[in-house]
């Protein structure tokens, strides 16, 4: 890590490879809030800028607001392997610094990351992240990180934590895991889900599959008319008339000619296949008792929830129908939802009943919309609870 006197002030940015929301103000706050953001697989944080754009503008809207005094800084990064080369052509990589030293994994195409690879480098990254954010101001603040994770980077922002809660405490003391915000978690074992029973066969049990998929779809990447390319592609996600957006089409197209984010994302399925068990999202999700509140007048979902005293605050949002999502396992969930007897005040997990938001919402406008307005109410509770 550089020195921090040597260090730029941090800006805002937003590339192919990551997203960085610095808040105006106050230089040395006594308390920040950090939101890092984990992405689903494909692992490319560009599919998710619209909503972390919407989650920013929220935060420093609250920010601005006479009540609120805690700057927010939002940061989220595309997984390893998924990089995509322009991210490189930075011309001053001392802004970026706390990104540069696990950017250059983009350069080499051979080498896949496994699953762990991706825990263990995210937690590295979150922690880097928060030194160089506190580096950049006068003091040394408090800082309060909120996890959010979409499908696997939902799963990725729980054994983040399980990790974290392991450490030191002197390890610990740089920053503490207040709020862990699930998006679509694969909840259970993701292999006897309705598209896990699809996918083990081939993914798991095919040779090679990783890399003769990558073979096959970046032939027809570079050989189709360009045109009818972006065609299929579109149909295949949906279809603009879906309320798919164009730009998410653009960054299948990038991913889809990529070097070797196909082969990543195979490989990283097939670990998702094989670890992603009931047993393996651990006491966060499972050992937790869960209650139900009233349903709002606003809100027009089922809501239940998950804590432990003196532990993050913990949020699951499914969308109604999720084919990654094991049945058994979310009826046990919800089982325990409705044998639960708990204070109405406690945090919340909320279900949503009306199929307006697919597992696949951040490519669709007025469903990134939706979910980033009640990622940022939750924010705003956890804020005020805090």
């Amino acid at each position: 890590m550089a020195d921090s006197s040597r260090l730029l002030p941090l800006e805002s940015h937003v590339t192919s490879n990551s997203f960085l929301h610095v808040p105006e103000g106050n230089p040395g706050p006594p308390i920040i809030d950090v939101i890092f953001f984990l992405p689903g697989n494909p692992g490319l944080v560009e599919y998710y800028h619209k909503f972390l754009n919407l989650v920013s503008l929220s935060s420093t809207k609250e920010h601005h607001s006479p009540s609120a005094e805690v700057p927010t800084f939002v940061y989220g990064a595309s997984l390893l392997g998924f990089e995509l080369p322009e991210a490189i052509r930075f011309t001053d990589l001392s802004k970026y610094d706390y990104f540069d030293h696990l950017v250059p994994s983009c350069r080499s195409t051979s080498h896949i990351h496994t699953l762990q690879d991706e825990i263990d480098l995210s937690h590295l990254r979150l922690q880097t992240v928060v030194s160089r954010i506190v580096a950049s101001l006068s003091n040394q603040p408090c800082v309060r990180v909120t996890l959010i994770g979409h499908s696997l980077g939902a799963y990725m922002a729980v054994k983040i934590n399980q990790q974290h809660m392991t450490l030191s405490a002197v390890e610990k003391s740089s920053f503490e895991i207040k709020s862990l915000i699930l998006l679509m978690p694969p909840i259970g074992a993701l292999a006897w889900s309705p598209n896990g029973l699809k996918a083990n066969p081939i993914i798991v049990n095919v040779p090679y599959f990783p890399s003769l998929l990558q073979l096959v779809v970046r032939t027809l990447a570079f050989f189709l008319p360009k045109t009818f390319f972006h065609w299929l592609v579109t149909r295949r996600m949906g279809g603009l008339g879906s309320g798919l957006e164009n730009a998410a089409v653009g960054v299948t197209i990038k991913f889809l000619r990529s070097q070797a984010g196909v082969k990543q994302s195979i490989a990283l399925a097939r670990d998702e296949l094989r670890q992603i068990t009931k047993e393996s999202w651990g006491e966060e999700i499972w050992g937790h008792r869960l209650i139900r509140r009233n349903e709002t007048k606003r809100v027009s979902d089922s809501a239940y929830e998950d804590s432990l005293d003196g532990e993050a605050k913990i949020h699951l949002y499914f969308a109604e129908k999720d084919g990654w999502v094991e049945k058994a396992a979310f009826e046990e969930l919800e089982k325990a939802l409705h044998h639960s007897r708990k204070s109405p005040s406690s945090p919340v997990v909320n279900v949503e009943k009306e199929g307006r938001v697919l597992h696949d919402f951040c490519v669709r406008g007025s469903e990134c919309a939706m979910v980033a307005e009640k990622v940022a109410l939750w924010i705003k509770e956890d804020r005020k609870a805090q």
